[in-house]
């Protein structure tokens, strides 16, 4: 599913969606900054609680063992009879700029440690992947955005926009902790980022 995904190409868009979760819930602003701003995968950030925001905030970086990895590797260990820990993992990272780590210090001011970052109405538990994945499909159908939208767009377009300020899909490779340059090039479409780039070289030429 992941590699069928599209990601938002036209940063206009993004804006618009930007603005319209501006005008939301904290929660669910923060929660669509935190996943564009990073790349993680939902499951790994609906479960956060605020003492690990806090945590990520002193080191100015997040160290997350991504469950999806942490999966894959059990479930391999698992079939070859090999011993397993999620120790085993080694955790993605990603530095948290000192602009959004501003937001991140207002939006957990006064919440306790143990509390969720995302809670659900429903107390004691956070908001759901689906519940989430909902409300930026909404989101993206009230700003008018041709690509449907759900929670792994975010990632996908996280992907795009690295690619595209860097030019390297080494880097690219490198801040999605993927295994090898091959993946991300199949992650990305990476004919669709060269022609990408292509056109908006040749756009320049124009004006």
């Amino acid at each position: 599913m992941g590699n069928t995904m599209r990601p938002i190409e036209n940063m206009e868009d993004v804006k618009r969606l930007q603005y319209y979760f501006n005008c939301r819930n904290p929660r669910d602003k923060m929660l669509f900054r935190l996943m564009l701003q990073t790349g993680y995968r939902i499951g790994d950030m609906v479960g956060l609680l605020v003492g690990d925001v806090k945590e990520a905030i002193d080191i100015r970086c997040f160290v997350i063992r991504e469950n999806k990895i942490v999966n894959m590797k059990k479930d391999y260990c698992r079939k070859k009879g090999i011993s397993f820990t999620e120790n085993d993992v080694i955790p993605r990272k990603v530095p948290i700029p000192l602009d959004f780590t501003k937001e991140l210090k207002k939006y957990i001011e006064n919440k306790k440690d143990n509390e969720y970052m995302f809670p659900s109405r429903n107390a004691g538990f956070h908001i759901s992947e689906d519940r989430f994945g909902k409300i930026l499909s909404a989101a993206g159908k009230k700003c008018c955005i041709k690509e449907h939208i759900c929670n792994h767009t975010l990632r996908k377009t996280y992907a795009l926009n690295i690619q595209i300020i860097t030019g390297d899909i080494s880097k690219t490779q490198m801040m999605l902790a993927h295994s090898s340059r091959e993946a991300t090039e199949k992650y990305l479409g990476i004919d669709m980022i060269m022609f990408k780039n292509t056109m908006d070289d040749l756009n320049k030429l124009y004006k």
